[in-house]
């Protein structure tokens, strides 16, 4: 009983962080809807080609608290579905504080996350090339509508507050579960999937990455670190693995199909990530 409180304890502070992230987005998402909508619109619609630029800059330092507030920005059109993937491929969650701690040398640290920057990039500036199907605008008020909160006859203030806690009580609840579950595995499920082929690994461990947990970006950088992983299948995980904001596109996307749709295309950029980092640090 004392190891299901703790991890409850656990999982509560581990998203804690989370909160004023998803705030802020709903607060930005609610001013839009209910002041203005259409003047704000039109500047994001045409500032939407430098998204993914943008989005590849910042992801790295700001753990998976930029992936969940992409995945509501893209929940209402208001980023391309290039900028929410470069978001999740340039996100390393907890890869950097715990390999700061490892003592891995800062010159590796640099190279991993300066190619995930560059790739996550291009990957982006690709996709929105060459998605010719332009996704219709979705408002804060159609999504309420979607999701039945009734939070839009509400201040915007109260509104945000809603969504909000509506979401954390979520990301809390799959996020205990899957801590319980690796809390009763360990990372000897990791171990399992890893081979003596590197491109073997890379797609295992891209595989892996999907999980929305930030005990899997844990887990893969441990194993690095511990040599049992290599830098190659790394990339692959880490790429794949934007921390909960897979988890949170899930819970905003308005069909399962278009959850498949970008879970498959995140762990397609994901392996060719890894097959291109392993030609490069062999």
């Amino acid at each position: 009983m004392y190891f299901l409180l703790d991890l409850a304890v656990h999982t509560a502070l581990d998203i804690l962080y989370l909160i004023p992230y998803l705030y802020a987005t709903y607060l930005i998402l609610e001013y839009i809807e209910h002041h203005t909508r259409s003047k704000i619109r039109r500047a994001v619609q045409s500032a939407k080609r430098f998204g993914p630029l943008v989005g590849a800059v910042l992801a790295p330092v700001s753990g998976c608290g930029l992936s969940v507030a992409s995945a509501n920005f893209y929940a209402t059109r208001l980023i391309s579905l290039g900028t929410l993937i470069t978001v999740y491929l340039a996100t390393s969650d907890e890869m950097l504080p715990l390999m700061i701690s490892a003592g891995v040398s800062g010159a590796v640290i640099f190279q991993i996350i300066l190619f995930k920057v560059c790739f996550a990039t291009l990957a982006g500036l690709l996709i929105d090339m060459y998605a010719h199907k332009k996704n219709q605008s979705l408002g804060i008020k159609e999504l309420c509508e979607n999701h039945q909160c009734g939070c839009h006859h509400h201040g915007i203030f109260k509104s945000a507050l809603i969504h909000t806690v509506q979401l954390v009580i979520f990301i809390f609840l799959i996020s205990y579960f899957l801590n319980v579950l690796f809390a009763l595995t360990g990372t000897s499920f990791l171990k399992e999937f890893i081979t003596q082929n590197p491109i073997g690994s890379i797609f295992m461990a891209s595989l892996v990455g999907l999980i929305p947990n930030c005990a899997v970006s844990v887990g893969l950088t441990q194993l690095y670190i511990e040599n049992i992983l290599p830098i190659s299948a790394l990339i692959g995980g880490l790429s794949a693995n934007a921390g909960v904001g897979l988890l949170v596109f899930w819970k905003m996307s308005r069909s399962l199909k278009e959850t498949f749709k970008i879970a498959f295309l995140l762990f397609a950029c994901a392996v060719i990530s890894g097959n291109t980092a392993l030609l490069i640090f062999g």
